[in-house]
């Protein structure tokens, strides 16, 4: 299958999550084969046959509190002339407006056909990682949701309300649908970047970390020449160095610390100037 093909494809398998995710099922469903198959994250979730299939997701659908798909990676791990089989995860996070907050992994494997020109799903395995995600008797969607502490959660909600993804790619042909506020930093190595996201995990990407903020509208800073950071993760400022509450330190020349510290202090002040006209809006 053409690399182009297989672009359109992970293009397809992205869009169709985030709207099934949204209560927007019928797209997805849309490409399924008529014999096509579905294996759930839960036990009774095991069906042959588009019918059966819309069945299931339309009882989702009608139970699920919308979330968005936050660290959204896809890759292609097989394909041939005729077919392809896309690898994929992503966190599915609600938005904490009613004070809870859902977040969980999810992996997905879909296997897709082309027949006369025609993208067609031929299978859908949905998994949880063991002990995740706990489902009360009756329930269809998973809606015994905890409280999260306001720092991690603003990052969230900041994230999740955000419709801006970065698309990067990474050194294994991997596609990853980023918000810019789930990055805490951003260091630049040769043509690549290495990137790493809130909960620590790091991703090696192409490009240059000028377009990368460039693409990031204003939430990713750069305090030295090397390095990008996310003003919401910086815990304090020292001298030269900035401090994350994950611990990390980057290093913020001398010449540039005063404007840095001057940068931090407007992007705080648009913050809470965005959270007081959220709240006219509100009333």
């Amino acid at each position: 299958m053409k690399k182009e093909e297989q672009h359109k494809i992970l293009a397809l398998t992205q869009q169709g999550l985030v709207h099934y995710w949204q209560g927007g099922y019928e797209e997805i469903l849309s490409y399924f084969a008529d014999e096509g198959t579905w294996i759930g994250a839960q036990g009774e979730q095991f069906c042959r046959g588009k019918e059966a299939i819309g069945r299931l997701l339309r009882q989702v659908a009608a139970e699920m509190v919308p979330c968005t798909l936050l660290h959204q990676e896809y890759r292609i791990v097989h394909s041939d002339r005729a077919s392809c089989t896309v690898m994929g995860r992503y966190l599915a996070t609600t938005c904490g407006q009613d004070g809870t907050f859902l977040q969980a992994w999810q992996r997905v494997t879909l296997v897709w056909s082309v027949q006369g020109g025609e993208r067609k799903i031929q299978h859908c395995h949905v998994s949880n990682p063991i002990g995740e995600l706990k489902v009360a008797k009756g329930e269809s969607f998973v809606n015994t949701i905890g409280k999260m502490t306001w720092q991690f959660l603003r990052l969230r909600v900041k994230a999740a309300r955000s419709r801006h993804r970065l698309v990067l790619t990474d050194g294994k042909e991997g596609v990853h649908f980023i918000s810019p506020y789930e990055i805490e930093y951003a260091a630049a190595d040769g043509r690549s970047i290495h990137v790493t996201l809130l909960e620590g995990e790091s991703l090696t990407v192409r490009g240059k970390l000028s377009d990368l903020q460039e693409r990031s509208e204003g939430v990713l800073m750069a305090i030295h020449r090397s390095y990008l950071v996310n003003p919401l993760c910086i815990s304090s400022l020292e001298k030269q160095t900035a401090v994350l509450r994950s611990g990390a330190r980057l290093p913020i020349p001398e010449k540039r610390y005063t404007m840095v510290r001057e940068e931090i202090k407007e992007f705080f002040a648009r913050m809470a100037e965005e959270k007081e006209t959220e709240k006219m809006q509100a009333n």
